[in-house]
């Protein structure tokens, strides 16, 4: 399931074609991989992307429209509506509390 987490976090590889790609089925494939980490893909791939997004938050002055790509969101808005759902915070504001 590592190696699962490892392409979910830094690809746009899709639930189904990576299931595929194991055999599985994707309902299978959800099931096993919610046991280990203990939350879905999705949430597992959103988490991550936040990550991300901090680790250039803090250590780049990259603009957040370009952040936001290198992180793996559409745009800055949706990076910005993700964000605060995770954290409680905007981008921008995190950006100036560090």
């Amino acid at each position: 399931m590592r190696e699962v987490a490892d392409r979910i976090a830094t690809t746009d590889v899709t639930v189904s074609s990576l299931a595929g790609e194991l055999s599985m089925h994707p309902v299978a494939l959800a099931r096993a991989f919610g046991r280990e980490p203990g939350c879905s893909l999705t949430a597992y791939r959103r988490r991550a992307r936040v990550r991300r997004a901090i680790e250039l938050l803090t250590s780049t002055r990259m603009p957040l429209a370009e952040i936001a790509g290198e992180s793996g969101f559409s745009d800055q808005s949706h990076l910005s509506r993700i964000f605060r759902a995770e954290l409680g915070a905007t981008p921008s504001s995190f950006r100036l509390l560090t």
